[in-house]
């Protein structure tokens, strides 16, 4: 039987049981909490202004929008039984661009209309089990160059069914995302299943456990295909004596794409820790961990590279307290790696002291630790999935591996647009590699088009890394810290060493040895403070002197005026420069300040803010930025309104100077209507 045909015979069998109570029928019509309807106003005007004095290029932008919603929030029959919200809107678009861009160029208009729509129904949503079916249609009127995207037309719909009855609950979720934007249509369906268990009982104990399985499905209108697994189950136990956790996940995804090729993702970790309460005041910690990764890539007709790795560690801790001032640790950390083209086995001892003592004005703080650490590697070893989160772009970020092999990096891009598939990322295209010590640096500069720059993003990365010898690294660190007056002086003085030896092989590189020594002092005065520090790093890469000065405000200057505000100056002096470049410089000031007031009963706030930094060195670098915003309320308006403006200049002994201006200015207006 055909969906329709199902449709009609189960409204036909509604309306004859329904026959009787033909008098009640006002009972299941909608009746609404509130029905209402805004209308909301925003205009905006930006300004971008780039590059060397020679070229310059930019863009200017000016933007109108106008957006109606109705909207009705209510039940049927019984607020119990059913609730609904609905909502329809239309907007429409105005705007005038202009850019020098070769790709863009010109001038031109753009209008615009967009229909939206959210509804959402609750049948028994106070009953232990409930069910919400949801549908929406969204069709946002971008700008043309602060948008992420251009225009786009997303539609959702799904359904949630939900069951609670302590000490269980359960849940099901699906939906179904479709994006269109810039003539690519993408697709992702989505099935959630939850299960969640918490019992408490007698003496303080529990047990508590979850588990979750999301598969997904992704299609774009471009070729890619794609389908991914989560999966994970973690559950907790409190013993009276001591706790046990444990945790197992498992993320696989497998995506092919006519241009990029094949690229398969696969993830398993599983972790047990018991933490155990033991006698004379002792604790222990037992940690074991297993995980699986792989990478698979292969564009094209090409053989597919495979990285994959397997890991397990063994984590011990057994800390004792002597009284309320001696803590003792001692940790055994025994970690495997077997992987696609070689081993690695690393042990780790470590013993560490903190001492706590009561003085008349305040507390010492004293602590120790004592490591060694051996590696024995053969072959190479592979990384698979490294994470690294919330990557600034441009910026960049150190590989967690060292003795890192380059030409066999993978760097991917978690797409945080639909359909969120793993985009590679080119080497000296959009990124570049450098080494700093015995590790490397990635410089993510730019990303494929369709991903706004600067933005923030999580990336995964893959490589190989040399192998072929053994090495033991010793160290050592110790610090004295005084709180005094209420915490607020605190002197403080922290040293460390490390010692490296190559036991036997070839090491690539240089064993790395290092001492450093910081002291400084912490000021605490109210909501100021102010924190003044030297650091000496003497090491075999590039031995630096940096001295910090930082100072920061923050509370409130009046009941209704809080302000926030830091400044800091930190210069580094490299006697011995790197290996490309002799003895220099370089220096770092900061300033940053924001003042927030509320007028007329609060019903009026304003706030006004500023932030500079220059860079001297190397490269340098000076910028600025502006902004104040605006936020009024009376009666049925809401008003706010707002401006930026960004200035920045650098340059370098190797590039041609270049500058960056930017103004933007906004206003949005919201009125209820009714």
């Amino acid at each position: 039987m055909r969906a329709r045909d199902l449709t009609l015979a189960l409204l036909v069998a509604a309306l004859l049981v329904a026959a009787p109570a033909a008098a009640q029928w006002t009972l299941f019509a909608p009746h609404p909490f509130t029905n209402g309807a805004t209308v909301e106003l925003f205009g905006s005007q930006e300004r971008q202004d780039f590059g060397p004095d020679t070229l310059r290029l930019g863009w200017n932008d000016r933007f109108l929008r106008e957006k109606l919603t109705l909207f009705s929030e209510g039940y049927v029959y019984h607020p119990r039984f059913l609730l609904y919200h609905v909502s329809f809107s239309g907007a429409l678009k105005q705007e005038r661009y202009s850019s020098s861009l070769v790709s863009t160029g010109g001038k031109y208009g753009n209008r615009g209309t967009g229909l939206e729509y959210d509804t959402r129904f609750y049948l028994l949503p106070e009953h232990p089990y409930n069910l919400e079916l949801f549908a929406s249609r969204t069709e946002p009127l971008f700008r043309e160059r602060s948008a992420t995207h251009l225009d786009a037309l997303e539609t959702r719909k799904g359904a949630d069914l939900r069951y609670r009855r302590r000490p269980l609950a359960l849940g099901s979720r699906y939906t179904d995302d479709t994006v269109q934007s810039a003539g690519v249509d993408s697709t992702v369906r989505r099935l959630a299943l939850s299960a969640d268990y918490h019992q408490e009982f007698e003496h303080r104990r529990e047990l508590s456990a979850s588990a979750a399985y999301e598969p997904e499905r992704f299609f774009t209108s471009q070729g890619l295909r794609g389908s991914g697994e989560d999966a994970r189950v973690t559950s907790f136990a409190s013993l009276g004596w001591g706790s046990l956790r444990t945790r197992v996940e498992r993320e696989d995804e497998d995506q092919r794409d006519p241009l990029a090729g094949r690229l398969r993702n696969h993830d398993t970790n599983w972790e047990e820790l018991l933490a155990a309460d033991l006698p004379w005041r002792f604790h222990g910690d037992l940690l074991w961990r297993y995980r699986d990764d792989s990478t698979v890539t292969g564009a094209g007709g090409q053989p597919a590279t495979e990285l994959a790795s397997t890991r397990r560690d063994i984590d011990a801790t057994l800390s004792h307290r002597l009284y309320e001032s001696l803590t003792s640790r001692y940790r055994f950390d025994r970690s495997t790696t077997s992987a696609s083209f070689g081993d690695d086995t690393t042990t780790t001892n470590e013993l560490a002291f903190d001492y706590t003592k009561r003085i008349p004005r305040g507390l010492v703080v004293l602590s120790s630790s004592w490591g060694r650490t051996e590696s024995n590697t053969q072959g190479q070893v592979a990384v698979a999935q490294e994470p690294h989160l919330r990557v600034d772009v441009p910026g960049r970020f150190l590989l967690n591996a060292s003795e890192v092999d380059p030409g066999s990096i993978v760097l991917l891009l978690k797409s945080p647009l639909p359909p969120f598939e793993l985009v590679p990322l080119e080497v000296g295209t959009q990124y570049t590699l450098a080494a700093v010590g015995n590790q490397v640096e990635v410089t993510v500069f730019a990303l494929p088009g369709r991903f706004a720059v600067p933005g923030t993003y999580d990336m995964v990365a893959s490589y190989l890394t040399r192998g072929g010898f053994a090495l033991r690294a010793d160290d050592s660190a110790y610090s004295l810290g005084l709180h005094l007056w209420g915490d607020r002086v605190a002197p403080y003085f922290n040293h460390s060493t490390l010692d490296s030896k190559v036991l036997s092989g070839s090491f690539p590189g240089q064993a790395l040895d290092s001492h450093t020594d910081v002291v400084g002092i912490d000021l605490r005065e109210g909501p100021a403070r102010l924190r003044l520090e030297h650091q000496d790093v003497r090491w075999n890469v590039g031995p630096y002197t940096a001295r910090l000065a930082e100072l920061q405000f923050v509370g409130a200057l009046a009941e209704n005026t809080t302000a926030n505000a830091t400044a800091s100056y930190l210069t580094r002096d490299y006697p011995q420069g790197n290996g490309t470049q002799g003895p220099y410089s370089e220096v770092y000031e900061n300033a940053g300040a924001r003042l927030q007031q509320h007028l007329l009963q609060r019903r009026l706030t304003l706030t006004l803010g500023g932030t500079w930094s220059r860079i001297t060195g190397l490269l340098d670098n000076e910028a600025y930025a502006l902004d104040s915003t605006l936020s009024l309320k009376i009666g049925l308006i809401d008003l706010s309104a707002g401006a930026t403006v960004t200035r920045s200049r650098s340059r370098s002994a190797t590039l041609a100077a270049t500058r960056l201006d930017g103004d933007t200015f906004y206003v949005r207006v919201r009125r209820t209507l009714f």
